[in-house]
């Protein structure tokens, strides 16, 4: 919504967009979007409000975590009522095997 004519007051569609790129960046060690041409912010803008802007999942090699990638593209959907809320993100994310494994952390002491 920043890069639109008209930007909005923070929100939290604005907060789960940045969560999808912290998602984006914990799962690749890449910067999302770090494809596009910043030198045109307009440019981009139309791209993203034409559903256009690929925050760059498929140029990954290796490919990332398909789980992840889900997680993140629902959370930087192009329209902001489509995004994750954060209560729909916890619950979305308690399924992946890492969240549901009981045992202790490496590194953390147990009993």
């Amino acid at each position: 919504e920043t890069l639109t004519d008209q930007p909005a007051p923070p929100s939290p569609d604005q907060d789960m967009f940045a969560f999808g790129c912290l998602v984006f960046l914990v799962a690749t060690g890449e910067e999302p979007f770090s494809n596009i041409d910043t030198q045109d912010p307009g440019a981009s803008g139309a791209a993203m409000r034409a559903g256009q802007l690929d925050p760059g999942w498929y140029d990954l090699d290796p490919p990332a975590d398909a789980f992840m990638r889900s997680i993140s593209q629902r959370c930087m959907a192009t329209q902001p009522g489509r995004r994750l809320t954060a209560q729909e993100a916890e619950v979305v994310l308690t399924m992946h095997p890492m969240f549901r494994d009981e045992r202790p952390f490496a590194g953390t002491a147990s009993a």
